[in-house]
């Protein structure tokens, strides 16, 4: 996370995550559906990283202000996994850990922003 000032009274703000991985439950009958036979085990999605860049400029007249932002979310658009694979009965899975979904809003995004002070 930082803050940076520029020419023009600029402002560029980043924020940047890093993940080793989404865990998730792995329900295993490898062994069978007998009783005792169910073994709870944890995986582990693959590794994101995202950037976050904010650039904004304020324009002060007559004591007030308006603030402009532009905002951009992901930039260098990493997918972010989910849903995975979690299920392993007897006979076994072989899709078994792969994600089946993309974590809806982690695409790259947009946004511009209006602020007024008084």
């Amino acid at each position: 996370n930082g803050i940076v000032g520029l020419p023009w009274d600029l402002r560029a703000t980043s924020i940047i995550q890093y993940s080793s991985g989404d865990k998730f439950r792995i329900h295993d009958f490898a062994k069978g559906f007998c009783t005792g036979c169910y073994v709870p085990r944890t995986g582990e999605g693959p590794s994101w990283t995202t950037i976050d860049l904010r650039l904004d400029k304020d324009f002060k007249f007559s004591g007030n202000y308006v603030g402009l932002s532009l905002e951009a979310f992901n930039v260098t658009n990493e997918e972010r996994y989910a849903g995975f694979q979690d299920f392993n009965p007897p006979e076994g899975n072989p899709n078994l850990g792969k994600p089946t979904a993309i974590v809806g809003g982690s695409q790259r995004r947009y946004q511009f922003g209006l602020r007024f002070g008084f």
